[in-house]
């Protein structure tokens, strides 16, 4: 039997955010699907919470994806996952 993902509770604002940042679709797509692998592990208000695979499936990546995703959700919090990571070492000329 496949694990079920483990739940992330989102406050109302941050669902909230979430939900425009995907419906306005001025984002980059990496951006875009990051918003919406958080919102399909929210167990927040008595939502169930759903399988990684079936999560996968939905938005169209894969596991380790959604496992990524949560994994650096729980260690920096829902604006890193939104803005893009920044550069540690200078571009080579």
């Amino acid at each position: 039997m496949r694990e079920k993902a483990k739940s992330v509770i989102l406050t109302k604002d941050d669902r909230a955010l979430l939900e425009r940042f995907v419906s306005k679709g001025h984002h980059p797509v990496r951006q875009i699907r990051r918003a919406q692998i958080i919102l399909a592990l929210d167990t927040s208000e008595g939502r169930k919470p759903a399988r990684q695979g079936d999560i996968a499936e939905l938005i169209g990546v894969s596991r380790m994806t959604v496992h990524n995703v949560k994994s650096e959700y729980e260690k920096n919090g829902l604006i890193n996952i939104l803005e893009r990571k920044k550069r540690q070492t200078p571009p080579v000329p």
